[in-house]
């Protein structure tokens, strides 16, 4: 991996520059924690502030943002499960106002449009709750 820096700031873009000059330019800048910098182990311009260790002035950098794929999974599988959740939802709520719940909801009462509706209400609300829940996080290593 090549130790070319690039930042950026309300001066313009500069670099490449290595690690070491980066981390003086941001010793001597003002506003550092506001300047963006960017390496090819980063997954994009990065908010100084944001990534520590270079402030820091710890010797090795060792990755920029990442997820542990472990996480990556668990917010893919929750957004699969909450995307279904919000679909059948939506289709039990839709069946529920037009009336065309299944008749073992009528055998127990339950006849009223906004009671058949209910599930499916509930189920989208639920899904929602799945996505956020299980939202992607990226964190500085």
């Amino acid at each position: 991996m090549r130790d070319d820096w690039y930042y950026s700031g309300p001066e313009g873009q500069r670099g490449p520059v290595t690690l070491q000059q980066l981390r003086d330019t941001l010793a001597a800048h003002p506003a550092a924690d506001d300047l963006f910098i960017w390496h090819e182990s980063l997954s994009g311009w990065v908010r100084a502030g944001d990534v520590a260790e270079i402030l820091a002035g710890e010797s090795t950098f060792d990755g920029g943002m990442v997820a542990e794929p472990r996480e990556r999974y668990s917010a893919i599988t929750g957004l699969l499960l909450g995307a279904v959740a919000i679909i059948v939802g939506c289709s039990l709520f839709y069946l529920g106002i037009s009336g065309n719940v299944a008749k073992l909801a009528k055998a127990y009462g339950l006849t009223t449009e906004l009671v058949e509706a209910s599930p499916g209400a509930l189920l989208f609300v639920i899904g929602l709750f799945v996505i956020w829940g299980a939202r992607y996080r990226v964190t500085a290593k």
